[in-house]
């Protein structure tokens, strides 16, 4: 593989080719387009440049080994360069391994990049026809729905003033509720214990006065 590498025209891979910011890495998630194949999964997203960028996505979960996760970033890369008058023009792609524990030929990462990333491609152009034919506020399947459900989302949340879609009045209302009932219940075990404890006392005071003999019979005199 290394020869292969080796022996490929030196095209150029200039920076103004390649994704540096996270913030276009979030942007290719949420809103492009994917088509797997068996070594590589390719994330398409129009850029609106006359170029077209590669981003890398090659985490611990293909490998833990980082010098077997550089190789396949480099066999990618590579794979990219050479392939890249063959790709579709001002598109993002974002390339992630098929596979864990993933060992990609270089001739073979190559010819299925151009086919996936055209893939890929297919489905973008298809995605933003139903959301023309659509029009705006329309269900269409895809990250750009779930994109622009987001702000709508933010604005339901900021009217209500919680993000469970509860408004902060309800919520106050709710607690003084629970607390009043709490209160109630204390109140209601307290005179239950007072009831209790006050039928429980004994008839004592009547009892001793029963018991006690009568002051008021007269005494006998002694001659």
């Amino acid at each position: 593989m290394t020869e292969a590498l080796d022996s490929t025209p030196k095209l150029p891979y200039e920076r103004r080719m390649r994704l540096v910011r996270k913030g276009d890495f979030d942007r290719a998630f949420r809103e492009g387009s994917r088509a797997r194949g068996a070594i590589v999964l390719v994330v398409a997203r129009p850029n609106g440049l006359d170029v077209t960028r590669l981003g890398l996505s090659v985490g611990k979960s293909i490998w833990k080994s980082a010098v077997k996760r550089n190789k396949i970033r480099r066999v990618f890369r590579e794979s990219f360069r050479t392939s890249y008058p063959d790709l579709p023009r001002g598109m993002d792609l974002v390339l992630i391994p098929g596979a864990p524990k993933l060992v990609p030929e270089f001739e073979a990462t190559r010819a299925e990049l151009v086919r996936m990333a055209h893939k890929a491609t297919r489905r973008c152009e298809e995605r933003a026809a139903q959301i023309a034919a659509a029009g705006p506020g329309q269900a269409v399947d895809g990250g750009a729905q779930r994109a622009d459900a987001r702000p709508e989302r933010k604005k339901r949340e900021k009217r209500t003033g919680s993000k469970g879609g509860r408004s902060k009045a309800g919520q106050s209302n709710s607690g003084a509720s629970k607390r009043g009932a709490t209160k109630d219940r204390a109140s209601k075990n307290t005179r239950s214990k007072n009831a209790r404890s006050k039928n429980a006392q004994p008839d004592a005071p009547q009892a001793a006065s029963d018991a006690r003999p009568a002051t008021d019979a007269p005494r006998e005199e002694t001659p």
